[in-house]
């Protein structure tokens, strides 16, 4: 059901990260650099316990969310010249309600541990950004970014802490949906230089 082909030709980078089981550190599969093989999909999937790693070129890969939930880190240190629209959609929400029972503090715990690392790491790889502009000169110190982090927001009916599994058609619809009404809110947003969150 993959084209490796249409996906390694060029025409939309693709950037895939799974984490050393080891080590700990990421390690990111770019198609600008490398081409992306279904072993490295598999790698970024190994989810401990539920789902097994992989061992590749000597390193054993598991799930990238244990490092890098999500791979922008590559775009924002190699586009230095010129703006950048980035829009990150993240599963997990980084605010939330109290949890009131065993499973909603499961979920909760799962929320806050990914989507805590993303929104972090993200602020940081934007100051980071906006410092290797300033050293570069004023021309590029005026540029200006739309840097949108959309968290989704799961209905009642999906399962709680397992939603990361829960890949039903329905589930996805429910998800494109959601993903087009906020991407056609946040296409429309006015703001300056700088990282905005939208609740989805």
């Amino acid at each position: 059901m993959i084209d490796f082909g249409r996906l390694n030709s060029g025409q939309t980078r693709v950037s895939i990260v799974a984490t050393d089981i080891e080590s700990g550190e990421p390690v990111v599969f770019d198609s600008s650099k490398s081409r992306i093989e279904i072993d490295h999909l598999m790698a970024s999937c190994g989810f401990l316990p539920e789902f097994a790693p992989l061992e590749l070129d000597g390193r054993l890969l598991g799930d990238g969310g244990l490092s890098l939930n999500a791979p922008f880190d590559p775009i924002l240190e190699n586009a230095v010249e010129g703006d950048l629209w980035l829009y990150i959609i993240d599963l997990y929400a980084r605010d939330g309600n109290r949890p009131i029972s065993l499973e909603g503090a499961i979920e909760r715990k799962s929320d806050l541990l990914f989507a805590n690392q993303t929104f972090l790491r993200l602020n940081y790889c934007v100051e980071l950004r906006k410092a290797r502009r300033e050293l570069k000169g004023s021309a590029q110190s005026r540029r200006r970014d739309r840097i949108v982090l959309l968290s989704y927001r799961p209905g009642m009916e999906e399962p709680g802490p397992e939603k990361s599994f829960e890949l039903s058609p329905a589930a996805l619809a429910q998800r494109w949906k959601a993903g087009l009404l906020d991407m056609d809110h946040a296409l429309n947003l006015k703001f300056e230089d700088g990282l905005i969150v939208r609740r989805k």
